[in-house]
């Protein structure tokens, strides 16, 4: 794809709709500077939403949202969640505010924080795509960051039971998981621990 679609802070006409004759998957990869990238899957836009949670983690410069939208005219609602305020279309939003906005057919909406926006609820009248991450993460430490991208599911597909493999190499001390509730009072069983969860808002 031409570096003419990268998106930025704000709105622009820059989504992709792929279709294709036959099934087929779709698994993006985007590569910043010389030896820094990050790829993810696509979902097939029949299990796209109205309902999203956002996760990211501790920004060194930029958390990141971006709404793409499937249909004209679609009305969409953020219900923020952040330490740190927003600035969207030149006006300052706050932890637990709501940005009320419009998207169009393939237009792309960005919204950019210097914390972590892990919580931040998504809400639309007609299906949308969501991605989040951030521009320049932090999963450790260390002075290392790195470009984390998700391709989000929506809240009707999130699951009661997970399975996640063991992690491939690296410091033992430096993994980790971010479980978000959907509904309070969940009950967060990992291996014979049991927590309580608490919804994101």
């Amino acid at each position: 794809l031409p570096s003419s679609l990268e998106v930025s802070d704000g709105r622009s006409n820059k989504g992709v709709r792929i279709m294709t004759d036959k099934p087929v998957s779709v698994y993006a990869f985007e590569i910043s500077g010389c030896c820094i990238g990050e790829a993810f899957n696509v979902l097939p836009e029949k299990f796209l939403g109205t309902n999203y949670i956002v996760q990211t983690t501790k920004p060194r410069f930029n958390a990141f949202l971006s709404i793409v939208g499937t249909r004209s005219r679609t009305q969409v609602s953020v219900h923020l969640k952040s330490s740190r305020s927003v600035s969207f279309q030149s006006i300052t939003y706050h932890d637990g505010d709501i940005i009320a906005f419009m998207v169009d057919e393939m237009e792309t909406v960005e919204i950019l924080s210097k914390a972590d926006l892990t919580g931040t609820t998504i809400s639309s009248n007609h299906p949308i795509a969501v991605l989040s991450g951030n521009t320049c993460g932090l999963v450790s430490s260390s002075s290392a960051c790195n470009q984390l991208i998700e391709y989000l599911q929506p809240t009707s597909k999130c699951g009661k039971s997970f399975i996640l493999p063991p992690f491939q190499g690296g410091n033992s001390n430096k993994k980790f998981l971010t479980v978000v509730g959907t509904v309070n009072g969940t009950k967060f069983e990992r291996h014979t621990v049991l927590l309580l969860l608490k919804t994101c808002v």
